[in-house]
């Protein structure tokens, strides 16, 4: 009950309640993931990205991959301006969790923000795919196309297309 107070705390804004709350959670259980991504979340929410950004490395270096950590992690490099590095960051994680909808929906917002036009349009086309919109998913992969820079990424994304208009 006192996680949700918390997490509701920090919606409303009441970040120093929210933390205060959070203090003896945090050092009874310091390596807690969802104590440490509410911690994380009350500073995104509160404009200390760099904090959040700290914390979340220090924890991600002990949890590698740790999919909330980096989902966590990825908001704050995005709320801080930090597109690039939130772009690098879940382009490396989606290759392990390429069955998430709401990762490819958060890569493609980043990559638009980081001006990664082909990896927005690639990102858009999973997404559209995992929801079984496989004529909008051929569609980004046709916006594609014209932006890959080599042959070889040419044909991954032609590779993509025909797979996508044969489970169409």
């Amino acid at each position: 009950a006192q996680y949700g107070l918390i997490l509701a705390l920090t919606r409303n804004g009441e970040f120093k309640e929210a933390r205060e709350l959070l203090r003896p959670m945090r050092e009874f259980a310091p390596q807690k993931i969802a104590y440490i991504v509410a911690e994380a979340d009350i500073d995104i929410q509160d404009g200390q990205y760099d904090r959040a950004i700290g914390q979340l490395g220090e924890s991600l270096s002990l949890n590698p991959g740790n999919h909330p950590l980096t989902m966590s992690m990825a908001q704050a490099y995005y709320d801080g301006g930090y597109f690039a590095k939130a772009d690098k960051l879940l382009s490396r994680h989606a290759r392990s969790h390429p069955s998430d909808a709401n990762l490819w929906y958060m890569l493609a917002e980043v990559q638009g923000k980081a001006g990664n036009i082909l990896g927005l349009h690639q990102s858009r086309a999973e997404y559209f795919a995992l929801h079984g919109a496989m004529d909008r998913a051929v569609d980004q992969l046709n916006n594609a196309l014209p932006l890959a820079r080599n042959d070889v990424t040419a044909e991954r994304i032609r590779t993509r297309i025909e797979y996508f208009q044969a489970v169409g």
